[in-house]
């Protein structure tokens, strides 16, 4: 399956990525960015076929790779006919890692899932070896505490997507207080 993911990297065609034979839902389709030795990353395309966000995930939960069909036929062609969609994200990350260590310098919102599939809006505050230490976010952009996770139970990573950006935006609103001349953080 690595292999085959290499091949498709920088390929214009749309790719479907399934990573549950038995919940539909774990399906993305978008283009390939980079494979590193664990994780791969596609720059996924949403059901109108604009650029919705890039997701990291483990090449281990790829049961199989799509190429063609009517739904990603029909997805290519409404990206073809949208302005600036064909200019994708430059930003790629060959692990989990790399990612984990260019959020922290960014303070950057991402989405990250769990064994259990469950999905979370965190800011990454520090990570090591086998551990991540994050800020909680809900959907509405509340923080909602600090938590830990095993980096072994991390399945999937998303960043730069709308939700992201939309959370980002109320996150870092709450970060500078209304009495800071300078507008940083206190």
């Amino acid at each position: 399956m690595r292999e085959q993911l290499i091949e498709m990297i920088g390929k214009p065609d749309l790719i479907g990525l399934h990573r549950d034979s038995d919940e539909p839902t774990r399906f993305a389709a978008g283009w390939v960015s980079s494979i590193g030795d664990d994780w791969g990353q596609i720059n996924t395309v949403d059901e109108h076929g604009r650029f919705d966000e890039c997701v990291l995930f483990r090449l281990t939960d790829v049961i199989q790779v799509s190429k063609g069909g009517p739904y990603l036929d029909a997805l290519q062609h409404k990206t073809s006919l949208l302005p600036g969609n064909a200019e994708k994200p430059s930003i790629k990350f060959g692990s989990l890692e790399e990612l984990l260590a260019a959020t922290i310098k960014t303070r950057s919102i991402i989405t990250i899932t769990d064994h259990s599939w469950i999905a979370t809006y965190c800011r990454i505050v520090q990570f090591e070896s086998d551990w991540i230490n994050f800020q909680e976010y809900s959907i509405s952009g509340i923080f909602d505490g600090d938590s830990v996770i095993l980096l072994d139970n991390v399945r999937m990573a998303e960043f730069g997507g709308i939700r992201e950006r939309m959370i980002e935006c109320i996150a870092s609103a709450q970060d500078i207080s209304p009495h800071s001349t300078t507008g940083e953080p206190d």
